[in-house]
């Protein structure tokens, strides 16, 4: 299918760009379905982008 959202490697190659425009268009062939035609205002998928950067993991500090 794809690739959980708080997945590390996923959060770290998505731009927002990226998970913003599959939020409005979903993703063909998988159960991500289409938010744009539910009415979803800009700062509304801003919100959603928000929280689901949330799910990423905190960076690590380099070893010293």
């Amino acid at each position: 299918i794809a690739p959980a959202l708080a997945n590390p490697v996923f959060q770290q190659a998505a731009t927002d760009a990226f998970i913003a425009a599959t939020i409005l268009a979903g993703r063909e062939n998988t159960p991500m379905p289409s938010f744009g035609r539910a009415g979803l205002s800009q700062a509304e998928i801003g919100d959603l982008l928000a929280y689901i950067r949330t799910w990423e993991p905190p960076k690590q500090q380099a070893m010293r």
